[in-house]
């Protein structure tokens, strides 16, 4: 004999509905921690990424003091974003009064003198003013070398920039040293890492003693140093080095070319390094 159920018995034998769960921000973030409950992604979540294309530069200027024309010629030819400036010989007295006369319209700048009083030296950055720029204020010096370490904004994504230039004069050994402290206080940043600068040293010389143990060390931090060739050239002796060095991590991927520009400033030559940074969301809207 056959039973038969109508639809309400059927419907009256459904498991009751579980209330809804409501959550402070503070639990709901602690069980998701805890690996007690999930979060099933959906198509609000994910979010398209863009890659975005930016123009470097670096330039050892040899002081920047009366190359006005020079200086303006390579923004008008070459259209960077950022331009990383070694040697600029500007003081704490007048460095941002003659910057400013130079730097083109729609630029900013920021930049580090010497902090001794001795001629020479100096650091800088400078870029399109669309990009919020801040200087990094608890940068400890060293006597070894000078550098200055920014933060520049593009979109979602933070490029912790470091110039250094570090004077012949200066022992190698601590500079090393004093060099290694910097880059253990980067490991831990999550922003996009960039350090450039002069660093007067033979890297590209394999029997130069401190130029291998640079390369290790940058090496043993996950860096990788791009530039290839030399990028001084001393005019007495016509000896050629590579001094200028463009370095990024690893596993970034941030840099996708550098390519060697003439001496036209100062005996180095200039270096143009094509920047790409994948943003998350979409193009920005227009108005």
């Amino acid at each position: 004999m056959s039973i038969v159920y109508s639809r309400s018995e059927i419907l009256a034998c459904r498991p009751r509905q579980c209330p809804k769960l409501s959550l402070s921000n503070h639990y709901y973030y602690r069980l998701r921690l805890s690996g007690l409950m999930v979060r099933f992604r959906t198509s609000r979540l994910r979010k398209c990424k863009r890659r975005v294309g930016t123009r470097f530069c670096l330039i050892n200027t040899g002081s920047v003091v009366n190359k006005l024309e020079t200086f303006t010629t390579i923004f008008s030819d070459h259209s960077p974003d950022v331009v990383a400036l070694t040697e600029t010989w500007l003081t704490h007295d007048n460095g941002d009064q003659i910057l400013s006369t130079m730097v083109p319209s729609g630029f900013s700048f920021i930049q580090v003198p010497r902090p001794s009083s001795r001629r020479g030296g100096g650091v800088g950055v400078v870029f399109k003013s669309t990009i919020a720029a801040t200087l990094v204020a608890d940068s400890q010096a060293y006597d070894s070398f000078e550098y200055m370490d920014v933060r520049l904004k593009f979109g979602n994504r933070t490029l912790r920039l470091l110039v250094v230039y570090r004077p012949p004069r200066c022992s190698e050994s601590d500079f090393l040293r004093d060099f290694s402290c910097v880059l253990e206080i980067l490991s831990v940043t999550r922003d996009d890492v960039l350090i450039v600068g002069d660093f007067n040293l033979h890297v590209d010389d394999e029997h130069n003693q401190y130029g291998r143990l640079f390369m290790s060390l940058i090496d043993s931090c996950g860096l990788q140093q791009h530039v290839v060739g030399p990028t001084h050239e001393r005019s007495a002796t016509h000896k050629r080095h590579t001094l200028d060095l463009v370095m990024s991590r690893q596993r970034n991927h941030l840099v996708s070319k550098v390519r060697v520009g003439p001496r036209v400033i100062s005996d180095h030559h200039l270096w143009y390094v094509s920047l790409i940074f994948i943003l998350l969301g979409g193009p920005p809207r227009s108005s």
